[in-house]
């Protein structure tokens, strides 16, 4: 009787099958066209004789690498995970001895790991375009593309916990359209106006939704202000503890699918 793999090895075997696999996908060609395009505007902007030049590409590059990463995690999560649970890939792997919580991990994290390469082309070339408007390489800067990395990892995971109860295409409409829900937090928070039911379901909605707020640090970063106090301790545990989160209600999710 053939004995069950590792689920680490098992894990990172899958996930090495994934990132190959997510490097010759179209999806990662769109999302490096997407980053020569930044690359060439942000070139753009630092020939510019403006004032303040550095400031402006700072700005738009790290707008840029945080909305670019966040669609292209989006559409590599359904276009990858997504379709893998509605295919035979899925199947085979569950009929063998191998558990769902490792395919999970590992495909997950073959397909994180495949956007970050993405994201650091186009952190890459927003330091070029910012040494070459005369600027220089900050610790803002390198918080600022952390941030944007974990905002990028709790998009990601949002978007597989949908992919698991419903198609590829709505869970890439539904998961867009809570991203824009994240931006406006404010107003799920504390609504204003409106029926009672609908403002005491919009805060629930609002802790349901990761917290995208305290990861945006474009103005302290491009500013050279300090971080706002207790950072360090509060949001990169927060956001971790959001991804891990999401893989356990994947794993709950498809601990009872049955293979085709």
């Amino acid at each position: 009787m053939r004995r069950p793999a590792r689920p680490f090895a098992a894990a990172l075997a899958i996930g090495e099958a994934t990132l190959r696999e997510g490097l010759r996908s179209r999806l990662l060609l769109a999302g490096l066209a997407f980053a020569l395009l930044l690359g060439l505007l942000l070139a753009a902007v630092a020939s510019l004789g403006i004032f303040e030049r550095q400031h402006l590409v700072f700005t738009v590059g790290l707008s840029a690498i945080s909305a670019l990463s966040a669609l292209t995690g989006i559409a590599t999560i359904c276009g990858l995970f997504g379709s893998s649970l509605f295919n035979d890939e899925a199947n085979a792997c569950w009929v063998r001895p191998l558990a769902r919580p490792t395919w999970v991990v590992g495909r997950f994290g073959g397909l994180l790991l495949t956007v970050t390469l993405l994201q650091l082309c186009m952190a890459a070339a927003t330091a070029a375009a910012l040494l070459d408007a005369g600027g220089e390489l900050s610790y803002g800067l390198a918080v600022a593309l952390f941030a944007a990395w974990l905002e990028l990892c709790m998009v990601m995971g949002l978007t597989a916990v949908l992919c698991c109860v419903t198609r590829p295409v709505s869970a890439s409409i539904w998961s867009s359209a809570l991203l824009l829900l994240c931006l406006v937090g404010d107003q799920l928070e504390r609504p204003a106006a409106g029926p009672a039911w609908l403002r005491a379901i919009l805060p629930l909605v609002h802790a349901l939704l990761p917290d995208l707020r305290r990861l945006r640090l474009i103005g302290e970063a491009s500013n050279g202000q300090p971080l706002p106090p207790g950072w360090w301790l509060q949001v990169p545990p927060y956001a971790f503890f959001y991804v891990a989160a999401c893989m356990l209600a994947c794993m709950l999710l498809l601990r009872g699918r049955r293979p085709r």
